[in-house]
Formats: C-alpha cells, structure tokens, sequence
C-alpha cells in the first residue's frame, strides 16, 4: 500500500507540476503601462482558453469587447490578432510580466486592487469624453466659444447643457459624479469628476495647461483665480441609446485634497 501511495503521489505532483507550467501563472488580472507610455496605463485580464492558449482581454473602457488570443510557449504567452507578435514574459521571481518589445511592466492585481484601478481609469476614460465632446461643439476656429456648464453660468438647467454635448458623442455615466464650470471670458473651462464609489480619488480635467488629460485634484493643482471649482457634483442619465433626454442625480460631495498624487486627492464622500 505504502508503495502504491509513494507511487500516486508521485504521480499527483508530475501532474501539477505539469498543470503549473503551461501557462496558469498568467491568468488573472494585470495593470501597468503598454510600452512604457504613462498615457498607456491599461488593466487587462487573462483567462485559460483551452490547451495552451489563453485569452488577453483588454478592460479600458476604450477597447472594451476586445479579445486577443495568445499562445504558451517556452515561458511567454505570444499574442495573436491586433498585437502580432507581441510577446509577455513573466518573471517568476517579481510576479510581474515584462513586454519584450516595448519593455512595459505589469502586475498581477488582486480583484479589490483591480476595481480601484479600474474606477480611476474609467473617469479618466469619462473627462477625455467630455472634453472631446466640447471641442466639438465648438465647430472650426473663429467660431465663438461656448462650453456647455453645469454651473448655471447660460442660464439654463444643467441636464440641458450635458444634452448638447451628448449630441457631440458624450454619453454620461451613472458611476461617475461631475460637474463642469465656465471661466467668465468663456474661453476656459474647468470638469471634476469622481467616481460614486465612497474614498474613490477626484480628478480634473479642461482647457488649463497641464490638465488636458486629466490629472488628481491634489495640493499640487490651483484652479485660476477666475474660476471656483463646484462644491458638489452630479451624475446624470440618458433617457435612451440616442441620449434624447438627460435626467440629472443627486447631488454628491468630496473632501478636500491632503497629498500629491492619487491617494492624496480630493476624494467622493
């Protein structure tokens, strides 16, 4: 008997060695910068296909329903489709993958790590929509400039003006809180955004230099003295997929900034 066991057990451990070494360390959740761009920050997660492959589905909002296949082999998954050629490489003794083309480092992320993240990423994702909406709306150079606000500055209701940015391509998110405020020249705009989540970090974004692609509302940002950041912030809804109507939520609040960086943000109480 004690053979048979010493033998089973054997046998039990090949396997698992086995099963550990054919590509079962990538699956999960993984966050970092493609190709070392800090404009590239994304999160993805891997999952077992079948055999030795696997699927690397980007979680950005922006290239959400993508799902590239990549193939185990000698230690690296090798991605097929839109990132031919591109190969990830995990080094076991950091737990981290490594892009051996553009040198972009990934960790392995635990659920509750990976939904801060991806709360962070998704306002970002949401004030580059407000923004690119608004250039829109405003036509071709020479055309007068009017942003649409959520602070009353036009004399009419909020969900009215988040209405004429929705007809420019904005689609408002019930997860994320925001508001939008005109500088008085109407040359200058000002959105602050946050996701609903209580403790998740403020960011901001506009036509200020240095904050045309969102940055933390920490100690280190100063709005000009021409503009008054909103005290509380909205969600607003779609009435249906064309956006005809906009509905506006309750209103939310933040905290104060503390720090640098985003845990030292203005947070959503």
């Amino acid at each position: 008997m004690k053979k048979v066991s010493i033998l089973a057990f054997i046998v039990c451990t090949l396997l698992i060695t086995a099963c550990g070494s054919n590509g079962s360390e990538f699956v999960g959740y993984w966050v970092g910068y493609w190709r070392n761009s800090q404009e590239e920050r994304i999160f993805f997660e891997i999952t077992h296909y079948k055999d030795n492959q696997y699927f690397v589905e980007p979680l950005s909002k922006s290239v959400r329903g993508l799902k590239l296949t990549a193939i185990y082999k000698d230690g690296m998954l090798e991605m097929e489709g839109e990132m031919e050629g591109e190969k990830l490489v995990l080094d076991k003794k950091t737990g981290t993958i490594n892009d051996i083309y553009g040198k972009g480092g990934f960790t392995k992320s635990s659920p509750k790590e990976f939904a801060a993240f991806r709360r962070i990423v998704d306002v970002h994702f949401f004030i580059n929509g407000i923004m690119f909406a608004q250039w829109r709306q405003n036509g071709t150079a020479g055309v007068s400039r009017r942003y649409a606000s959520t602070d009353g500055s036009t004399g009419r209701p909020a969900a009215a003006e988040i209405l004429e940015i929705a007809r420019s391509g904005f689609r408002p998110d019930p997860n994320v809180a925001f508001a939008i405020t005109v500088a008085p020249d109407g040359e200058t705009y000002i959105v602050i955004a946050g996701h609903t989540d209580k403790g998740s970090p403020v960011y901001v974004g506009g036509t200020l230099e240095g904050i045309l692609n969102g940055v933390p509302y920490d100690a280190n940002f100063r709005p000009p003295a021409n503009i008054k950041l909103p005290a509380t912030l909205h969600t607003y809804t779609c009435s249906d997929d064309h956006c005809s109507k906009v509905t506006q939520g309750p209103a939310r609040t933040y905290t104060g900034p503390t720090g640098v960086g985003h845990d030292g943000a203005a947070k959503m109480k």
